[in-house]
C-alpha cells in the first residue's frame, strides 16, 4: 500500500506544487519574463501534459519523458514514441542519453534501450528489482545504474545485479546520483543511501533529514549534498 501510494505521489507531486506555487506567480512583476514563455501542450505533439522528465540529447534535440510515451522536438516538429514503436510501456519516468548517444527510457513496466533504429526491452525477467523503473545513469566506468520500486540495479552491459537492500527502511528509489568520490546514492522512500562499491549506508530523518521520502540529491560543486524530501530541504557537508 505504502509503495502504490509513493508512486502516485511521484506521478503527482509536480501538478500540485504548481496549484500551490500559482497565487503567488499570479503576483509576480511584469518583468519577471522578458518576453512570455512558449508552451506546448498534446495539441502541440506532445504526448502527454504530464511531463517527468526532460533531457536534451547531444545532436541537440529535446526529449519528454511523459505518461503517454517519449516525445522528441527538433525545434521544428515532433515525434512521438510509444508501445507500437517499440517502449516497453508509455509511462515514461525517465530518458537517459549513454556516452556512446543511446537512449534508455526508464518506464512503469521496465527499461527500454533505444539506438536511433532498434529497440530491446529489459524487465523483471531479465533481472530488473521491479517494473517500475524511476530513473538512471551511466556511472564513468560504463556501468549502468536503474532505480526501481523494489531496489536498485547495476547493468555492465552483460549481467544485471540487484542490490534490494540500501541499508534503511525502504528499497523503494526514486533517483540516483553519482558523486565526484565515486559513491553512489539513491533517494529513496525511507532516506537516502549510500553505495561505495562494498556496502549501503542509510541516512533518515534520525540523522537531519526533514522526512524520510527523498526525491532528489544534488552535489553542490564544494561537494555539499541537497536532499529534496517530502517536507523540506537538507543540505549536507559531511
Amino acid at each position: 500500500m505504502l509503495d502504490r501510494f509513493l508512486h502516485r505521489q511521484h506521478r503527482t507531486h509536480l501538478p500540485l506544487l504548481l496549484t500551490m506555487i500559482s497565487p503567488f506567480l499570479l503576483h509576480l512583476p511584469a518583468h519577471a519574463f522578458s518576453e512570455p514563455p512558449q508552451t506546448f501542450t498534446s495539441e502541440d505533439g506532445l504526448a502527454s501534459d504530464f511531463v517527468d522528465h526532460i533531457l536534451e540529447a547531444s545532436d541537440g534535440s529535446m526529449w519528454f519523458a511523459t505518461a503517454s510515451g517519449a516525445s522528441r522536438y527538433d525545434g521544428t516538429s515532433w515525434q512521438t514514441f510509444t508501445i507500437a514503436d517499440g517502449l516497453v510501456n508509455d509511462g515514461v519516468n525517465h530518458i537517459l542519453e549513454t556516452s556512446d548517444g543511446d537512449l534508455w527510457f526508464s518506464t512503469e513496466k521496465g527499461a527500454s534501450w533505444y539506438d536511433g533504429v532498434n529497440w530491446q526491452t529489459f524487465t523483471t525477467e531479465n533481472g530488473l528489482a521491479h517494473e517500475n523503473v524511476t530513473s538512471a545513469l551511466e556511472a564513468p566506468d560504463g556501468n549502468l545504474w536503474f532505480a526501481t520500486q523494489g531496489g536498485v540495479n547495476r547493468y555492465d552491459g552483460t549481467n544485471w545485479r540487484t542490490f534490494d537492500y540500501l541499508g534503511g527502511y525502504s528499497a523503494y528509489s526514486m533517483s540516483l546520483l553519482q558523486t565526484v568520490d565515486g559513491s553512489l546514492w539513491a533517494a529513496t522512500a525511507g532516506g537516502a543511501s549510500r553505495y561505495d562499491g562494498s556496502d549501503w549506508q542509510a541516512f533518515t530523518d534520525d540523522d537531519g533529514l526533514p522526512h524520510m521520502a527523498v526525491w532528489e540529491i544534488l552535489e553542490e560543486s564544494d561537494g555539499s549534498l541537497w536532499f529534496g524530501t517530502t517536507n523540506g530541504l537538507s543540505r549536507y557537508d559531511g
